[in-house]
């Protein structure tokens, strides 16, 4: 059986490394099923799954503290390291059997390969402030985040802590010391290993997608004392970031929120992968950097208005999601009733398109 599952494994991620696929699917019941270009397909050929056969993977892919986690809390998410590839590895319990979604991780790209604007160079030189990664699930989040850290690697004497839950993206000091810490194996919770960082020399803090609403006031905090964070959410628009930091805090504390929000912020990233008319995924992005504008209509909690700010500042690097998937369209890349999916204002992006 093991070996049978270690074939079969071999040959699962072989077909996806070919098909470029963003993730891979073993489910009792149901052959392997692959995710390429947002679509999900049984993986031709092969059988459908068992418990043995998804066990018996385990076996390959988790080490034996790992499966004691599985069976105590019914789910685990770490990144592993199997024949030199390093693995995304989701297991859990659902209707009394055990499934796995596994995920190839690469290396840390360079930031101006990912097909970001320009302008967003700039969020890897502010010496501090609070930089946002927003987006929904699968959009690349993780990926622009360590780019970022790597392009402060590459060009400044920093020293920088990660806080993630897995760790997705191992770094290789450069100029930089870079300390990764995994919340479960390292520290207990994201606000208690930032509330350690509070007595440390640190520089940079990075910080993965987390629902600790400790985490929100204990950035701010490091923001505000000249500390820059980067931090990964899920949102689909610069101003839903910002209203659910504020979400954060109680009434009493709104206005002290939107202060320290004003004077700390630096930029936000949203960002969405769409399919590529031919195949593939293309990104779409919205970006906008804190200036004096920016920073007042957020002390004055008149964060709707931020949208016609980010529209009317592309001089300063700023842009809007949907003038990003708007352009994407003219540029013939995207297909309208995609960019419409993705769209934060669908009948405004409608409306733009005729």
């Amino acid at each position: 059986m093991a070996d049978d599952a270690s074939l079969l494994l071999n040959r699962v991620l072989a077909a996806a490394a070919k098909k470029k696929a963003e993730s891979i699917h073993l489910t009792v019941g149901t052959p392997p099923v692959l995710r390429v270009n947002t679509q999900l397909a049984e993986l031709a050929g092969e059988a459908v799954l068992t418990e043995e056969i998804i066990s018996a993977i385990l076996e390959r892919l988790l080490s034996e503290r790992q499966r004691q986690i599985l069976v105590k809390d019914k789910q685990i998410l770490v990144v592993n390291i199997l024949d030199d590839r390093r693995l995304r590895v989701g297991a859990y319990r659902q209707r009394g059997m055990t499934a796995v979604t596994l995920k190839i991780v690469g290396l840390v790209p360079a930031l101006l390969t990912l097909g970001l604007p320009k302008g967003v160079l700039k969020f890897s030189e502010f010496s501090h402030g609070l930089v946002i990664i927003a987006g929904p699930f699968s959009a690349g989040k993780s990926t622009t985040a360590a780019a970022i850290i790597e392009e402060i690697n590459k060009t400044r004497k920093e020293n920088i802590v990660t806080i993630e839950k897995p760790i997705e993206n191992l770094f290789v000091n450069d100029r930089s010391l870079i300390t990764q810490r995994e919340v479960g194996v390292d520290a207990a919770s994201f606000s208690k290993a930032l509330k350690y960082c509070r007595q440390e020399d640190v520089d940079v803090i990075m910080v993965g997608e987390t629902a600790d609403p400790e985490v929100a006031p204990l950035l701010l905090g490091f923001a505000a004392v000249e500390r820059l964070v980067v931090w990964q959410m899920d949102a689909v628009s610069s101003i839903q970031v910002l209203r659910r930091i504020i979400a954060q805090y109680p009434a009493d504390r709104r206005q002290r929120a939107l202060n320290i929000l004003a004077a700390s912020l630096a930029g936000i990233i949203v960002q969405r992968l769409v399919p590529r008319i031919g195949g593939g995924l293309v990104l779409a992005t919205e970006v906008l950097i804190a200036n004096s504008a920016v920073r007042t209509t957020i002390k004055e909690d008149r964060l709707g208005q931020l949208a016609s700010i980010i529209q009317t500042s592309k001089e300063e690097g700023m842009q809007d999601l949907d003038q990003s998937l708007l352009n994407l369209v003219r540029l013939g890349d995207v297909r309208i009733e995609d960019a419409t999916e993705a769209a934060v204002d669908k009948d405004n992006f409608q409306a733009l398109i005729k």
